[in-house]
């Protein structure tokens, strides 16, 4: 592994996948950028980055409101429109087959082949054993330090803040 700024941990499963550069998809030893790309010449951009969990890409509005506000701050005009880049990514997604990541599996279902199962995978079922386990010690902890009106409390000043966060996401869609 090249060690830089941004090291990642070696994972296989990248070692086949397909990336998109300009609507065309290539393996990964040849997707390149041209060191004369603005982008990499000067430092034009913007850039977001998206988890996928369980077919679903997490925050995915609050992503893009974010990419297309900085794109607009530093001037530049996204050649493409939100549902646009939404295909994009989700050709990527299925063509590398990212959806999965080994935790569900996909299984036709028998009497009608459009219909499909869905199964949690031998490390699907022990990812969510780990994240139930951690999530009620979490809670244990939380209500054995705080008393339950400072929580109840909390979670009313939280509740405004998400009310808040939507009122100016969807003026922000209604703008751009």
């Amino acid at each position: 592994m090249i060690h830089g700024t941004h090291n990642s941990i070696e994972d296989n499963r990248n070692n086949n996948i397909k990336i998109l550069i300009n609507d065309d998809f290539f393996n990964r030893e040849d997707a390149k950028i041209s060191v004369f790309d603005s982008g990499y010449l000067v430092g034009d951009g913007v850039w977001e980055a998206m988890r996928l969990h369980d077919g679903v890409l997490v925050f995915k509005n609050q992503h893009f409101n974010r990419l297309w506000s900085a794109a607009k701050t530093i001037g530049i005009v996204l050649p493409f429109t939100k549902e646009d880049l939404e295909a994009k990514i989700n050709s990527v997604i299925q063509l590398n087959n990212m959806e999965t990541n080994e935790l569900i599996e996909r299984r036709e279902f028998a009497g009608d082949k459009r219909k499909v199962n869905i199964f949690l995978t031998a490390k699907g079922v022990e990812k969510r054993k780990l994240v139930r386990d951690f999530l009620l010690d979490f809670n244990q902890k939380i209500a054995s330090k705080f008393k339950e009106r400072d929580l109840q409390g909390f979670m009313k000043v939280m509740n405004a803040v998400d009310l808040a966060i939507e009122e100016v996401e969807i003026n922000k869609n209604t703008e751009v």
